[in-house]
């Protein structure tokens, strides 16, 4: 315990250094709060700052900050966190809270907390030498984790399962045709479950090489056709650089269809990220697959996907994302069933006080295919659109476990009538990250 208050000492002492400053005017001269408290003058702390904020409509969330410094200072890091994340919850951009909240939780050896609040801090107004400090603790808990797992479960009400059609028949150079019952729109309730784990090696202080694997299931109530369970393996190798990282590394999936194997995929994936400044970030992706399928060898082939990111955090508590993606897929014998992707995807998210994280999104893409659609003299051309949210809560989790809300409208328009359908899906999910 004393070598926790020792080095909790030492940080308040560096935090007067770097941090943005807590400080009030009294007699003519700026008396620094934390100064007082690193000494162990708490009686004059709460003396001066009572003197100083009888009119600040801030008085309570200062007060609170201050008595969260003390808790710090004396090495009791459940009251100081307690303090700091009553602030937060009150006003989630009280800043000074949250940097000294992520302080502590790193300190307490929460490194999932620290990372959280870390992240919000560093696009917030702090000190080149503060920011440094955070991105490389950031940096050696990801690089120093041998091994992790993340569960997840999620009920899937949708009025759409199967994408199907919403129209009941067509008409075709003059006939009526009916498109049959397993191709037209059902709704349903459905269940996912899945877990990701990985083992790490570290290779040098920059370079590791993972294996990653992810295991996905869904079931659906009154139906095996849309059930499905997908088994993938990577093997990453990373380089870690100053303001990014880059991943490359082969990839294999087995997917089974209704409970039967349908599809065996492998091949190449490749990620870039980069801080361009403090606020923006970049993002590179980019997947390649063979795909062979059991019983169905006219549609083997291959797919590749591109996708750009550009993400813009506006303050700890609000940020933008921007995302353009080209999707190839391409069956080698079904050139009408081959087409391009290419859409544009737009998201915001924002905390808000009291703990609330909201997002919400928006796409739009179209889809051209290759050649003249089956029976027709032209080709087929889809446009897609979906908006949708996302709510979860800082406060409503239970031992690491975190629930969250989802909701997507996608609508599909094709100038083949068969294809045109709509789709209203809700997810409720649960994860727990070890």
């Amino acid at each position: 315990m004393r070598i926790i208050i020792t080095s909790i000492k030492m940080l308040l002492m560096a935090l007067i250094i770097v941090a943005p400053s807590f400080a009030i005017a009294s007699q003519k001269k700026v008396i620094s709060i934390e100064a007082l408290v690193a000494n162990g003058q708490y009686d004059a702390a709460r003396q001066v700052l009572n003197l100083a904020t009888r009119n600040d409509p801030e008085r309570q969330l200062l007060l609170n900050h201050l008595e969260g410094l003390i808790h710090l200072q004396k090495g009791d890091l459940d009251s100081a966190i307690a303090k700091f994340r009553e602030n937060l919850a009150a006003n989630p951009n009280f800043f000074q809270s949250r940097n000294y909240l992520a302080q502590a939780l790193f300190a307490k050896g929460d490194m999932q907390g620290f990372s959280y609040h870390a992240n919000r801090v560093i696009s917030g107004p702090i000190s080149e030498n503060l920011r440094d400090a955070y991105v490389r603790k950031l940096a050696k808990i990801s690089h120093g984790k041998p091994w992790g797992i993340q569960t997840r479960f999620s009920l899937l009400p949708s009025t759409n399962i199967n994408k199907g059609s919403s129209h009941e028949g067509f008409v075709l150079n003059g006939r009526e045709f009916t498109i049959n019952d397993n191709s037209k729109l059902k709704s349903g309730i459905g269940f996912s479950a899945g877990v990701t784990g990985f083992v790490k090696k570290q290779l040098t202080e920059r370079s590791s090489l993972a294996l990653i694997l992810d295991v996905d299931g869904q079931k659906y109530s009154e139906t095996v056709l849309n059930d499905a369970f997908t088994l993938q393996g990577k093997f990453a190798y990373t380089q870690n650089f100053e303001r990014g990282s880059f991943s490359i590394g082969p990839q294999i999936k087995q997917q089974w269809d209704a409970w039967e194997p349908s599809r065996l995929s492998y091949g190449v994936f490749t990620k870039v990220s980069h801080q361009l400044t403090n606020k923006i970030n970049l993002f590179l992706s980019a997947d390649y697959w063979q795909h062979d399928y059991e019983d169905n060898e006219i549609f083997d082939g291959y797919s590749y996907n591109v996708a750009t990111t550009l993400s813009y955090q506006h303050n700890p508590h609000l940020g933008f994302s921007l995302t353009a993606s080209a999707y190839r897929d391409v069956k080698e014998d079904l050139k009408h069933l081959s087409y391009l992707d290419m859409t544009l995807r737009a998201g915001i998210i924002k905390e808000w006080k009291g703990g609330a994280i909201t997002a919400f999104f928006g796409s739009y893409g179209q889809r051209v295919f290759d050649e003249n659609f089956t029976l027709h003299n032209y080709e087929r051309e889809d446009d897609h659109y979906s908006v949708g949210f996302k709510l979860k809560h800082r406060k409503l989790t239970f031992k690491g476990v975190v629930p969250e809300l989802s909701y997507e409208y996608t609508k599909q328009k094709s100038n083949v009538l068969f294809y045109d359908y709509d789709s209203h899906d809700v997810s409720l999910s649960l994860s727990k990250a070890f």
